[in-house]
């Protein structure tokens, strides 16, 4: 089965992002976002929607992020990151924007994960 739309999650077919649907890998190689991640953990399982290889899992943020998606995605989107030892000297202005976007989506990923544990640890409890 070949994937037309590599930068979209194959469970629920949205873009991946930066945030809740950031791509991840699991042990199996497969990616899905973070959300369909965190969404199929069921008692510290999580069963891989393709090959339904079994993983042990409390939440998406234990698995790596896909970087190389990432990069796919904006080779795609025609951004480029440049790299750092092409980068001037002096230090550019950054907008406010920019990095208040980038905060913004590492708390909420940081949440994400702290309610995962939590909800894990509850269901160990009861």
């Amino acid at each position: 089965m070949m994937d037309n739309n590599p930068e979209k999650c194959s469970v629920c077919f949205n873009s991946y992002d930066d945030n809740q649907l950031r791509p991840r890998t699991l042990p199996c190689g497969r990616t899905f976002c973070s959300q369909c991640i965190n969404n199929a953990i069921k008692n510290g399982q999580l069963t891989c929607p393709s090959c339904r290889a079994e993983h042990a899992a409390t939440a998406a943020t234990q698995f790596p992020i896909n970087y190389g998606m990432e990069a796919l995605i904006r080779k795609l989107k025609g951004i480029e990151v440049v790299p750092e030892k092409t980068l001037p000297a002096k230090p550019i202005k950054t907008s406010a924007r920019g990095i208040s976007k980038k905060l913004h989506s590492m708390v909420q990923e940081q949440k994400s994960s702290i309610s995962s544990l939590i909800t894990s640890c509850e269901e160990v409890l009861s």
